[in-house]
């Protein structure tokens, strides 16, 4: 779920495939940043997160409510969902809570973060639909296409669905901070200082399924054009092949 906790100025865009479910989970059960207007996710529930931090769909009115919204976003209670992007959050909150708030997201490398959706979606999400079958090159050049026959073709994501549309809006980058995938925990104290909340260390992290190599999986020619395609990212994150 999106985080949006306006005691600490504090919102958590979840983009996909990079500890964005661990970071989200961590931060609502074990520190002060979950302690505001959310709704829970199946994922919480899963984790057993404590349900004295759970919220009612009364509160969440009152949410709204406060943060002086229009009026039709005040009738049509929206949903805050798990992968809201920058946009959307932005429409949805007050101007004031958006320019007050940190606005923070999750990062990893593109080349690592691609390979890790494909093979995310070749287990069927985990049960959640039938695995595809599409092999990762093809699928990969699709992602990346922009084309949405193409996408929907190859059974893929449209790549600004990992991590662009939650940094960035109309071409702006939106985020203050970035927690870097590779770096969680030093990234997760910086944060702590940063925000003047403390923030444990996210010890659940580590005992993710084993690791690949993303290199092999990439001809040169799809190497170079996911390096050009996340130029940006790259950039942010400082990363290379």
């Amino acid at each position: 779920m999106t985080i949006i906790n306006r005691n600490c100025d504090f919102i958590y865009l979840r983009s996909r495939k990079t500890a964005s479910t661990s970071t989200e989970l961590h931060f609502v059960a074990n520190t002060s940043l979950g302690k505001d207007i959310y709704t829970t996710s199946s994922d919480v529930k899963k984790y057993n997160v404590p349900k004295s931090q759970n919220r009612t769909v009364i509160k969440l009115f009152f949410f709204y409510f406060y943060l002086d919204l229009p009026g039709e976003l005040r009738k049509r209670f929206p949903k805050i969902r798990g992968h809201l992007k920058a946009q959307e959050v932005k429409k949805l909150v007050s101007k004031k809570v958006w320019h007050q708030s940190l606005i923070v997201s999750s990062i990893r490398n593109p080349w690592d973060n691609l390979l890790s959706y494909w093979r995310w979606q070749s287990r069927g999400k985990d049960g959640r639909i039938k695995p595809i079958e599409t092999d990762f090159e093809k699928w990969a050049w699709a992602a990346i296409s922009g084309c949405e026959e193409r996408i929907e073709q190859a059974n893929a994501i449209d790549a600004r669905n990992l991590m662009q549309d939650f940094f960035y809006i109309d071409g702006e980058l939106v985020t203050d901070y970035l927690i870097k995938f590779e770096k969680l925990n030093e990234s997760l104290e910086y944060l702590s200082k940063l925000i003047n909340v403390k923030i444990p260390p996210l010890k659940f992290h580590e005992k993710k399924t084993s690791r690949v190599d993303y290199r092999r999986y990439y001809s040169d020619d799809l190497a170079e054009a996911v390096g050009d395609y996340f130029s940006e990212i790259i950039s942010l994150g400082n990363y290379d092949f």
